[in-house]
């Protein structure tokens, strides 16, 4: 995994690190504006791809309704993340639904439409405390299938 950080990265994560906490998150709008970042996707210079890249670098940085923080607590990461995990389950849920959408618009021959075995992902406690992200099935039921002894986090 690449760990250098570009000076956009940089400048975003000194000033998460030094103002922000979950109670006084910072808005994207506001890292914006303080450090001229422009909305161009292609050159990393978008907000959001900034915060992902230090996410993806092992940055503990969460999100609420009002903007980014730096967590201090493993409780407050294990919040956010249990928060990104609905968005997946939801979005696995649009997708399962995208897909037998095919049946209502009619297939063209041509096209081949498999089916698409629902998911969701959770973290779960490892080895030595660690936090690992984990792929269950769903059940019939929609439950996800959990092993026996697995800890949740």
């Amino acid at each position: 995994m690449e760990t250098k950080i570009t000076t956009y990265q940089e400048q975003v994560l000194s000033h998460l690190i030094d103002v922000s906490s979950a109670a006084y998150p910072v808005s994207g709008a506001n890292l914006k504006k303080k450090f001229n970042i422009k909305s161009n996707k292609t050159d990393n210079g978008n907000v959001r791809a900034i915060i992902h890249s230090l996410r993806l670098k092992n940055y503990p940085i969460c999100a609420n309704s009002k903007g980014y923080f730096y967590a201090k607590t493993d409780i407050e990461v294990s919040k956010f993340i249990t928060k990104m995990n609905t968005r997946v389950d939801a979005m696995n849920e649009a997708i399962k639904g995208m897909t037998y959408a095919y049946h209502n618009i009619g297939t063209p021959s041509d096209v081949r439409v498999e089916a698409v075995k629902p998911f969701v992902t959770r973290a779960v406690r490892g080895e030595n405390n660690t936090v690992k992200i984990m792929k269950f099935d769903l059940g019939p039921d929609g439950k996800a299938i959990i092993p026996a002894g697995t800890i949740l986090v």
